[in-house]
């Protein structure tokens, strides 16, 4: 799988595919997530799921717990790689995902399923 972005040796990536949530919902948390202290962002998001703080008006909680455990895995990752996880920058992108469709009869109301993918990049500041 190729990256959006650049990836240099000093970085920590971490990608995943069909998230069940979507498209637009992680795009708009993505947004509003993106080029933000790692540790900003975990406590943002944490703030959307206890319906804290609201991103466009919108909580988006499905996707925001989706979202949660993506960068406790990417927090994971970078303790693994003796990364200081909360003092990076967190750079992080949204995709449309495979198309699925549900096994009924055409006629019926929601036949494809909502899929996303995500990838993030955590970079040191400089």
């Amino acid at each position: 799988m190729s990256y959006t972005f650049p990836i240099k040796k000093e970085e920590m990536v971490c990608a995943k595919t069909n998230i069940t949530s979507s498209t637009k919902a992680a795009h708009e948390i993505c947004n509003h997530l993106n080029r933000k202290k790692f540790k900003r962002a975990k406590r943002i998001v944490s703030d959307l799921v206890k319906e804290k703080v609201p991103v466009n008006g919108k909580y988006h909680t499905k996707t925001a717990k989706q979202l949660q455990d993506f960068l406790k895995g990417l927090e994971f990752n970078a303790i693994s790689r003796n990364f200081d996880a909360d003092e990076m920058l967190l750079s992080i992108s949204t995709h449309t995902g495979r198309k699925l469709f549900r096994s009924r009869r055409k006629r019926k109301f929601g036949l494809r399923l909502k899929n996303c993918n995500v990838q993030a990049v955590l970079k040191k500041v400089k």
